[in-house]
């Protein structure tokens, strides 16, 4: 329970919920309804002479499933990730969620390439989120195999450059980009949005506050809930 809380002060502090433009139809997402409707295992990944330690959380149900990759800088970002981890399997996915102080594209691609090999995961339906700093290795990750869809989560401190919004735009991939903003119904967010989204099909754009964030997982309008909602509509 003290993770949830930690994952809602982050995005409290650094993410929004209130999407500029079309919203995804609201789901309820309930921390009992995770804990009992996925499987935890703990995982260590290893990445040249060193190793990763993380934890994949598995859907209920037997078959294949989408899977999805969480990249996250340690501290909050990381707890973060785990917590969104959970709420992931328990929309259908194998999710796993790692952390390291600076997390780097090698070792992601070592997380993906764990997914691949699982007879769980559909090689082909696997999504990656980035959170916070993470998010700066998007479009390179975008390039590994069986990668079909991105999410980057980002704090109101990383603006979008212009060459970013160019690399997001080659992307061939849907591209989910969540920023926190100090108003996100203000003109300059507005902006913003269409700025990021104009000539960009692959691209959707969430600017959100942090008011309405209380208990991530609890409520149906929480980020966390609609990030979820989107990748596993992705995933199908």
């Amino acid at each position: 329970m003290q993770a949830i809380y930690a994952c809602a002060a982050v995005m409290a502090a650094t993410l929004m919920v209130e999407p500029i433009g079309a919203q995804p139809s609201p789901a309820r997402h309930d921390a009992a309804a995770m804990a009992t409707a996925t499987g935890t295992e703990p995982i260590t990944i290893k990445t040249g002479n060193s190793s990763i330690s993380g934890t994949i959380e598995t859907p209920a149900g037997n078959g294949q499933h989408g899977g999805i990759v969480i990249v996250a800088p340690s501290g909050k970002h990381g707890e973060c990730a785990k917590v969104m981890a959970k709420a992931f399997a328990a929309r259908g996915l194998v999710a796993l969620a790692f952390d390291e102080t600076t997390p780097n594209a090698a070792d992601a691609q070592a997380a993906l390439n764990v997914l691949r090999l699982r007879g769980d995961v559909r090689r082909d339906q696997i999504g990656v989120v980035t959170l916070g700093s993470a998010s700066a290795l998007l479009a390179e990750l975008s390039k590994a195999d069986g990668v079909t869809y991105e999410v980057a989560v980002r704090p109101s401190t990383d603006a979008v450059s212009a060459s970013e919004l160019t690399d997001l735009r080659k992307l061939s991939e849907p591209v989910l980009v969540v920023m926190a903003v100090a108003d996100p119904f203000s003109q300059d967010t507005e902006k913003m949005s269409k700025s990021v989204q104009k000539g960009a099909r692959n691209v959707t754009f969430w600017a959100s506050s942090s008011d309405d964030v209380n208990e991530v997982g609890s409520a149906n309008s929480t980020l966390l809930g609609r990030i979820t909602d989107w990748a596993a509509a992705r995933a199908e």
